[in-house]
């Protein structure tokens, strides 16, 4: 998966390059070409995180996210669902550390399940819509209302929501 994480850190790289580009293009149809690729890049950068995660926690299931649409069910479901019955039988941990356990895992989980779909859906549209307009005021460029600096900061949260649900998984001796 080493890969991955060549790749994850590239894509945001190139999606902050784009992201400067738009802000100081003095073409109104330049600045929309890269703003749609700028937040392309960053869904792609978070996407990726995710899918290495998945691969690390049960190789089957990197591969069912290659449907990037699946992604958030699958955390909210199989992920989720798995942790939650197999960590049933863990002895290790007395009941308040399993407990905190399986809740932080949760929160994280939807967390990352949340952002994922609001990236999805902001990734489609700037590929696939180009009726949507980037809009740009002062330093602030947005597909619908979504700020570009937002999503530049998808990669920080996507990395400890993973990060943290890899945690719990190696905790509970899952992993």
């Amino acid at each position: 998966m080493k890969d991955f994480n060549i790749r994850t850190n590239t894509m945001n790289i190139v999606g902050e390059k784009l992201e400067h580009w738009a802000l100081n293009c003095s073409d109104i149809c330049k600045t929309d070409l890269f703003g749609r690729s700028a937040f392309n890049r960053f869904y792609y950068d978070v996407y990726l995180m995710t899918r290495t995660m998945l691969f690390d926690l049960k190789e089957d299931w990197g591969i069912k996210a290659r449907s990037h649409r699946v992604v958030p069910g699958l955390l909210k479901e199989r992920v989720k669902n798995e942790f939650e019955n197999r960590s049933r039988s863990i002895r290790v941990l007395d009941s308040s550390e399993l407990h905190n356990l399986k809740d932080s895992h949760r929160t994280s989980i939807k967390a990352l399940a949340d952002l994922l779909t609001v990236a999805y859906d902001l990734r489609v549209t700037a590929d696939y819509d180009p009726n949507v307009p980037i809009c740009q005021d002062n330093d602030v460029i947005s597909l619908k209302s979504y700020k570009l600096s937002n999503a530049r900061q998808w990669n920080g949260k996507v990395s400890l929501y993973c990060g943290s649900i890899r945690s719990a998984w190696r905790n509970a001796g899952l992993i």
